[in-house]
This record gives structure tokens, sequence and C-alpha cells, in this order.
């Protein structure tokens, strides 16, 4: 989970260039609260008097980072940086938002600067460390995480990173170690609890991933994600009425939850109540045009409909196809697919759905 980090006022600045202590303590507050509109609209009032203070440029970029607007959030801290170049919080807000946009290389140079400024700042390695495990660097994050955890041992959230890398390494029993510490150092550690979870269902230890993601709700009852793993354990577990009224949960707490749906049409189609789930898998697609795996199984329970419309059968697994190959050609753009002069080879086709 990227952090973000309000910076203390600049003593470097003079006092008649910032805002009373009581309307800085008041944005501040505002913004901890989570109401990003008002922050950001309180931080314009205050620039409109005091144009350069450095604070309310930071907390206005955060707040508008906060809202979505993180192009706009990368602008403010740009002039933040011009107006003081050596402000290690302003680079480190910037790479959260660039890392947002997925401009990784970029949050990877303002990570870069905000460490360069300030040696230990212990969140700057974590999120750097983030940035490089969604760039493919995994050994790269962990030295991250490390340093994070050498400079503050009890840093539970670097403990929850580094277990993430290590799992898609497959060092999957460190990875476990890892949650743990992090659990040990934060109880009510929710995202480790849910991790853990997902690790050790991995590893087929089931009814152990279900005590952990049911104390992931305990802690967060509106947890929509662990509600719908929950119901791929109980699936696996052929508790099968139970996992739907887990999905339904999901659906209720996320209407839009593409993948909640997804998941009970599986459920549903192992009752056999096919016509279900072909709505429910109908249902994830109109949320989520281009998810393959709804239309893979969409495809993969309309072979057991009996009186099969085979031209309305035959147009989606075009457009499944059509999606699949613009996917793939997302990350290689010189691939193509090329006609063949030799003939189908038909074979059989596993019914199991997936």
């Amino acid at each position: 989970v990227l952090q973000k980090k309000l910076p203390q006022n600049q003593s470097t600045e003079s006092e008649t260039s910032n805002p009373p202590q009581d309307q800085i303590n008041a944005m501040v507050a505002l913004y901890q609260s989570g109401e990003m509109t008002k922050t950001e609209q309180a931080c314009r009032e205050l620039l409109q008097i005091y144009p350069q203070t450095l604070i309310v440029m930071n907390v206005l970029g955060g707040a508008l980072s906060g809202q979505g607007k993180l192009q706009e959030a990368v602008q403010v801290f740009d002039k933040a940086i011009q107006l003081k170049p050596d402000y290690p919080g302003v680079y480190y807000n910037r790479g959260l938002a660039l890392h947002a946009l997925s401009r990784l290389d970029e949050a990877l140079e303002s990570y870069d600067k905000a460490i360069q400024l300030k040696p230990d700042y212990i969140e700057a390695y974590n999120n750097r460390g983030i940035t490089l495990k969604k760039l493919g660097q995994l050994d790269e994050a962990l030295k991250n995480y490390d340093t994070a955890i050498q400079l503050k041992p009890d840093y539970a959230q670097a403990y929850n990173n580094r277990g993430k890398a290590l799992r898609e390494l497959g060092q999957l029993n460190q990875a476990i170690q890892n949650y743990d510490r992090a659990i040990q150092l934060k109880p009510d550690y929710v995202e480790a609890y849910y991790n853990r979870a997902i690790l050790v269902h991995q590893l087929e230890r089931l009814d152990e991933a279900l005590k952990n993601y049911d104390k992931a709700i305990q802690l967060k009852p509106d947890y929509a994600k662990a509600y719908s793993n929950r119901g791929v354990t109980l699936q696996a577990l052929g508790q099968l009425e139970e996992a739907i009224q887990s999905y339904d949960k999901a659906i209720q707490l996320k209407p839009d939850f593409a993948e909640a749906y997804s998941n009970q049409g599986v459920t549903l189609g192992g009752q056999g109540k096919l016509k279900e789930s072909i709505q429910v898998f109908d249902k994830a697609i109109q949320l989520k045009p281009d998810y393959t795996e709804a239309y893979s199984n969409l495809l993969m329970t309309l072979n057991y409909i009996p009186h099969l419309n085979a031209v309305e059968h035959i147009e989606l697994a075009r457009k499944f196809g059509d999606i699949v190959t613009n996917k793939v050609r997302s990350h290689s753009p010189d691939y193509q697919c090329l006609p063949t002069p030799e003939k189908l080879r038909v074979g059989l086709v596993s019914g199991d759905l997936r």
C-alpha cells in the first residue's frame, strides 16, 4: 500500500509567508479525515493569501491525488519543487502520484531524490520497493524493503510488502514468515491477514485461509475483496451455498465488482444452475467488457446448454478471441496472428470451469 506522509512546516520559510498555525492545523485535520474536496478548497483559499507556502502546496497535491486528479497533483508538486528544490516530502508525494499514473520510472526518480535529500526516509524506501516490484524488479524491491526494516525494525508495512515480493519469487514459506511478522507487529493489520490468506490458499491450507479471511473481515467488515476470495476458498472446500453467500456480500458492498460476479458464476455452474451462471457471467462482462476470465467461463458454460444458438456462440467466441489478442498485443506490439494453410486439429477440451 502506498503511504502518504505530510511533511512538517519548513523552518526556512519566513513566518510572514505562512498562514497562522491554527489554519494549517485545520487544513491538515481535513486532509487526515479524508475530506479531499474540502481540503482542496481550504488549500486554494490559503494559497490566494499565502501563495508560496510549501506545506499548503504539498497538502494540496495530496488532496488532488486523493480525488484522482493526478496530473494536476504532479503540477502542484513541480511548482513546490521550483520554490524549494531540497524539500524531500514533496519529492516523496510526487513519487506517489507518478506511481498512480503508472509513470513508474519517473516515480523512482522522485523517490531517489527524496532519499538523496533524506537518507533515512523510511517511507520512501518502502514505496520505492513497491514501484520496483510493479516493474518486475523483485530482488531490487526486496533490498529497499530490507533498508526500510533496517531503519525501522518494527515497520509492519515493509514486512507485508516484503512478503508479497517473496511470494512472486516463489519463496512461499519465507513470505508467510514475513506476513506473520507484520501481524505480530500490527495485530489489526487487515491487508497482512488478506495476503496471508491468498498464500495459504495457494498452498491448499484452505481452513487456515478461511480463518485469515474471517479475521480480515472482522477487522474491516466492508472488505469486499476478502468476501469474494473467501467465497473462492469456501468453494474449494465444497461449501457451495456458503460461497454464494460470501459472493453476495461482496457484491452488496461493491455492486460493480465484476470479479465477484464471475466467481459466483463458477460456483453456480458447479451447482448445475447453468442459466443463473450465464446471467452472472453476463453481468461480469457488462461491468468489465474486457474481462477475459468471465468470457472464458461463459463460453465453457454455454457448451452445456441444450439447443444452443450456434451463431451467437460463435460471435461471442470471436469477441473473446479479439480481446485476448489485443491484450497480448499490448504487451508484445510485434505480435501477429497469422493465418495458417493447415487444417484445424480438433481435440477434447476439459469441461472444468476455472
